[in-house]
């Protein structure tokens, strides 16, 4: 089936825990790509519903799928037992809600070859039951062509999409990209995004939509209002892993911030009201440090972001709760 001695062009990782809902459109979905090249590796993350069956089904029927069972131990550890266990030249990682277009794999092997990279990423849909969108997740950014992240460091906030992506494996092996593993806790998305794109000296972007993003899946650690802080060590691993690159560090540590804190105003307007005083003491804290920094880069911010940091510090965490109850974010910004 595989070429080179039995090891595959590409692996792609699907990390399940409980997807019967959807778990079958997303196999197929990868089993019926164009490009063929491919093995499968399902990791069960202690399912108590009917996944085990399911794969075991495509296992049967699919020389390409390797089903792995494990213990319960969350998705940032699921998603590296996956790297480990895979023999591909390059890793795509599928969630189970989620699946790509019939090209997609085609699309970003043949972009990651020709161009010798260590990630291509790809743009998505935002899907629901009855309609979808384009994500629009590259408007603003290089796409089509070739870049170090030190020279383009705005991509740093492109919104994290590790599933609409291709990753040299030796890349990421060299570089320790990997999620955090903290059973229970959500956006381990987070950290593994920022880090690819802190290593990539070779990196493409590709303006097409080719994985479709199920947003209205209740299961999804996006819908998850109980988490508030998890956040928050995302972005801690994050900063510590761009520290371990002194040569890249300056020239990214200060978009960082920027990210940080638009993703932080994202997560204090969904989580529960008598949890943000608590999130905005920790967000306090952490710019306060941040401010003090040699990289913080008042420029990179937009007026009224700088204007809601130094609220922040000034005001402290109580009041700024008070006079921010519901959001601290611009109205359609």
């Amino acid at each position: 089936m595989f070429k080179h001695r039995d090891v595959p062009a590409i692996s792609v990782i699907v990390p399940v825990y409980n997807g019967e809902k959807y778990l079958g459109q997303c196999l197929n979905g990868i089993l019926k790509q164009t490009f063929r090249d491919i093995e499968l590796i399902a990791l069960d993350d202690g399912s108590t519903d009917s996944t085990p069956e399911i794969l075991a089904d495509f296992a049967a029927r699919d020389s390409r799928v390797r089903v792995v069972t494990k213990e319960n131990s969350g998705y940032g550890a699921t998603i590296n037992r996956g790297i480990d266990e895979a023999h591909g030249e390059f890793v795509g990682i599928i969630e189970a809600d989620d699946w790509p277009s019939p090209h997609m794999y085609a699309r970003l092997h043949r972009a990651a070859v020709r161009n010798t990279c260590d990630l291509v990423k790809c743009d998505f849909y935002t899907t629901y039951e009855t309609w979808e969108a384009s994500a629009n997740n590259f408007a603003g950014y290089p796409v089509g062509r070739v870049f170090d992240t030190v020279d383009e460091p705005q991509v740093l906030c492109i919104a994290p999409s590790p599933w609409a992506a291709l990753y040299r494996r030796s890349w990421m092996l060299e570089n320790n990209i990997r999620c955090r593993e903290t059973p229970g806790a959500a956006f381990q998305d987070t950290s593994f995004t920022l880090k690819a794109l802190f290593a990539a000296r070779r990196c493409l972007l590709i303006g097409d939509n080719l994985v479709h993003y199920r947003c209205d899946n209740e299961a999804s650690s996006t819908n998850s209002r109980d988490k508030a802080l998890a956040v928050c060590g995302e972005y801690a691993e994050a900063l510590a892993a761009l520290r371990r690159m002194p040569d890249r560090c300056e020239q990214l540590a200060g978009w960082l911030y920027v990210i940080e804190w638009r993703s932080y105003g994202w997560n204090y307007t969904r989580i529960a009201p008598e949890l943000r005083l608590p999130f905005a003491e920790r967000v306090r804290e952490e710019f306060l440090a941040a401010a003090a920094d040699s990289a913080w880069n008042c420029d990179l911010f937009a007026v009224d972001e700088l204007e809601r940091v130094a609220e922040l510090l000034e005001l402290g965490a109580e009041q700024f709760v008070e006079r921010y109850p519901e959001t601290y974010q611009k109205v359609g910004g």
